[in-house]
């Protein structure tokens, strides 16, 4: 339960060393019981913040944030740029590779001398709730599990940690988990983060916004922690006890560190009037236990490169490389738009930006119809960028910016044939005219796809690479936006027309979705295995309990690819406030064309088959169950 901190302590009336004495705090002639209060005072400020603090009694000064952490010399002048979170595909350990470069790349630099630290504000495991939230592109997406798993498999790859057996005792860095916890709002409609008081239900905190958390304490072994700006149910992050003591540190057993955001100690006298005093906010956080998917409809993808003569690009994400690795980086490594890369397929390529910026409210549509109307191919690149999403900056809407639908349209008509739509964006966007017309022959969305980004589309466009396309978030309509940012509820309240949030809970409208789990450019088929041994669970522990589900997938396409196997649990009574669905587990497999794999989930009943209740306690149903894969299910029963 979150709750009030016990006690409210004042550091305010801490006395000094007189100074008509005239001894400075350092000199051990004024008595330690006033020197100390006298020298706390003085520091206080610069826990939440290093800067102005100048070296004092030898000890250099202390910075705690750098933002990208590195400056750069003649000797190394750039860093890798990976494509954001919610892009990458879902192995057994997603991103573990990828964070284990980071970190040997970081240990590098500050081995070289060009790191300002080794202590990382990474990852950002927040559960993308709503599609609007200016941040969501930094985040693994809105499943708790996938979250869960991905904070384990970076966290463990940046610190150098293996991934069996115990721990490093010295980590090639520290990585910290942020931001502790219900963090998804940043500036909506006057709403701003450093205000915000997020209501959640303890079913909610277990069963959605808690388990990255845990997972990344638990399993993945961080070595810090960084809470949020916002209070939960009237409490400040930073200040809540229940939170960061009694949940972090002794139910999980955290022993690392506890870092605010940057002026989330300040903001609870400035903005939250939580605190009375500067230093009373001191005091709360002090006390609390801190220290200082693709779519291919109509057989458009992939393109043939001996085809292909002539190719129109047009859009504003298309000549703009910056773009693709969206915020928080490093200068990056021969960073190509999507257009100079698409430049190198195809000899005759034509480009016009069609809008000035994503924002596009002039646009050139008419020059555009006209390059689209003169080539064989089209290939759009629309969606948003940093103007119209990014910390401390959500989104009001849904829709692509200003006049993006015209342009998108006007081409699409003028165009010979079926144009390739490619979004890039952090959030979802609606773009349900796109999926009705007939004209536009495939979606593709690459999320912010980092330094290669570019040469990664083509590969998907021209059927050198063939992704296991996967929606890490749901896309909801345009009238989703009626859905106050500020209401932290997951689960639909059907006598108030609240449809829920994410896959496992939203009941609204869902026929605009390009298609919920995404697609790959191969089809496939599951079969049920032979071997499933699901047996009735009894009285005994739940932890022991366990047995596997074998599902074979085929891959009927003409590509070889890879593809991940998505295990989803259904119950066949959906109670209130139960998930609709819940993924339970996930595989990524390699297919040959015409080839065939199976792959084995081994399930526990304490972990996968559990549901929260109200009160925020774990309960495992009596009752039918079904394991679902695609369109495959089989049922089980579940006894006390």
């Amino acid at each position: 339960m979150l709750q009030t901190p016990p006690q409210k302590a004042s550091l305010s009336a801490m006395r000094h060393c007189p100074h008509r004495s005239g001894l400075k705090i350092s000199s051990p002639a004024c008595p330690s019981r006033k020197r100390f209060p006298s020298w706390v005072t003085k520091r206080l400020p610069f826990l939440a913040s290093g800067a102005g603090l100048q070296m004092v009694v030898g000890i250099p000064s202390r910075r705690l944030g750098s933002g990208k952490g590195i400056h750069y010399n003649d000797s190394i002048k750039r860093a890798r740029a990976f494509l954001k979170s919610f892009s990458r595909r879902l192995p057994s350990t997603p991103c573990s590779g990828t964070a284990l470069a980071i970190g040997t790349e970081a240990r590098a630099l500050y081995n070289a001398g060009q790191a300002e630290g080794l202590t990382f504000w990474a990852p950002n495991i927040n559960i993308f709730r709503d599609p609007r939230w200016g941040r969501g592109q930094e985040t693994p997406g809105e499943d708790p599990m996938v979250a869960s798993k991905y904070a384990i498999s970076f966290v463990r790859g940046l610190q150098g940690d293996s991934f069996d057996g115990k721990g490093r005792v010295e980590l090639k860095v520290s990585a910290c988990c942020k931001h502790f916890t219900a963090y998804d709002l940043d500036r909506w409609k006057g709403v701003d983060r450093y205000s915000f008081d997020a209501v959640v239900s303890l079913q909610d905190l277990e069963d959605t916004y808690q388990p990255p958390f845990k997972s990344c304490v638990e399993q993945g072994r961080v070595s810090g922690i960084m809470c949020s700006y916002n209070q939960i149910n009237g409490v400040p992050n930073c200040a809540n006890y229940n939170l960061l003591s009694e949940t972090a540190r002794r139910l999980w057993g955290f022993n690392g560190y506890i870092t605010s955001d940057c002026d989330a100690v300040s903001i609870m006298y400035t903005n939250q009037k939580y605190a009375k005093t500067p230093e009373d906010a001191v005091a709360y956080s002090l006390k609390a236990g801190w220290h200082c998917s693709s779519e291919n409809w109509r057989n458009s993808l992939p393109l043939s490169k001996s085809k292909v003569t002539s190719l129109g690009v047009i859009g504003p994400n298309a000549n703009n490389a910056e773009i693709l690795i969206g915020n928080y980086n490093g200068p990056p490594c021969n960073l190509k738009s999507p257009l100079q890369v698409l430049q190198s397929y195809v000899k005759d390529t034509r480009y016009i930006s069609g809008c000035d910026t994503a924002l596009c409210n002039t646009s050139h549509i008419n020059e555009a119809v006209q390059l689209a109307s003169s080539v064989d191919y089209v290939i759009m690149f629309m969606g948003l960028d940093q103007t119209v999403e990014r910390e401390d900056f959500d989104r009001e809407d849904l829709v692509l910016p200003g006049m993006q639908q015209s342009l998108v349209s006007s081409v699409a008509r003028a165009a010979k044939r079926p144009v390739i739509l490619v979004l890039l964006s952090g959030g979802a966007v609606d773009v349900s005219f796109a999926k009705d017309d007939e004209k536009i022959g495939g979606i593709l969305w690459g999320g912010y796809p980092g330094q290669a980004g570019g040469l990664a589309i083509a590969e998907v466009i021209f059927g050198e690479h063939n992704p296991g396309g996967r929606l890490p978030v749901t896309w909801y309509p345009q009238q989703f936006t009626k859905v106050s940012m500020t209401d932290m509820r997951m689960r639909s309240v059907p006598s108030s027309d609240y449809p829920g949030r994410t896959y496992r809970f939203y009941t609204g409208e869902q026929d605009h979705l390009p298609q919920k789990e995404g697609k790959s450019l191969i089809p496939n088929r599951y079969t049920r295995g032979t071997n499933y041994d699901i047996s009735i669970l009894g009285k005994e522990d739940c932890d022991k309990l366990e047995f596997s589900a074998v599902v074979e997938v085929e891959n009927h396409g003409p590509m070889d690819g890879k593809h991940t196997v998505l295990l989803f649990l259904r119950r066949r009574h959906y109670e209130d406030g139960w998930p609709r669905k819940q993924l339970i587990g996930f595989e990524s497999v390699g297919l040959k064309a015409g080839g065939k794999a199976q792959v084995v989930f081994v399930l526990n009943a304490c972990e996968h088959l559990l549901h929260i209740e109200k009160d925020g306690m774990k309960v495992v149903d009596d009752g039918s169950h079904f394991l679902v894969v695609g369109e495959e299910q089989v049922e089980f029963n579940v006894t006390s």
